[in-house]
């Protein structure tokens, strides 16, 4: 899904403006300036989850997806807040898989470690499953990158631990050996 992020991308020159669909998405929600400037330019392409797989000018599908939070297995919830329902039709598990069988690519998931509020979005257990720890490959947020692949459950929860906000990794760490 594209957001109005996607403007902040474009103003930075994060995005290859010269290839046409340098990236794809099945969904854009926004601002009506996200909708002009996707309307005029060819930057965005939309497809489904299941086409992207195949290889496009024999570059490799990057899935780049969110979630709330994610627990020391590496399973996601990127639907549930508490007992709110609070998702929608994205596809995450479908773009991850997609990426994941693509020839070089990678399936990642971008979080920051804690809410506003401080609570750490790297939890012991998720309370609900979006995506399955065989689903993606890394795992990054602003305190690093966790590279789950080939990786048993207890190196994988060490790693995970590591990159969630310093004062949770302790307690996650405990609660990861029980």
């Amino acid at each position: 899904m594209v957001g109005d992020w996607f403007l902040s991308l474009l103003a930075s020159g994060a995005i290859d403006t010269g290839a046409p669909d340098a990236c794809l998405g099945s969904l854009a929600v926004g601002s009506r300036q996200l909708y002009n400037t996707l309307s005029c330019d060819s930057l965005l392409g939309f497809a489904q989850p299941a086409l992207l797989a195949q290889p496009i000018a024999g570059s490799p599908m990057m899935a780049i997806n969110s979630a709330i939070e994610v627990d020391l297995s590496g399973q996601v919830n990127a639907e549930w807040l508490g007992e709110r329902y609070v998702g929608a039709v994205g596809g995450q598990t479908d773009y991850f898989r997609a990426a994941r069988a693509s020839a070089g690519g990678l399936a990642i998931l971008a979080l920051t470690s804690s809410t506003g509020r401080g609570a750490s979005r790297i939890v012991p257990h998720c309370s609900r499953v979006t995506s399955t720890y065989c689903d993606f490959d890394v795992i990054v947020t602003e305190h690093g990158v966790a590279d789950i692949r080939a990786t048993t459950l207890q190196e994988r929860c060490q790693l995970i631990a590591a990159i969630a906000s310093p004062e949770h990794r302790e307690a996650l760490l405990q609660a990861g050996q029980k």
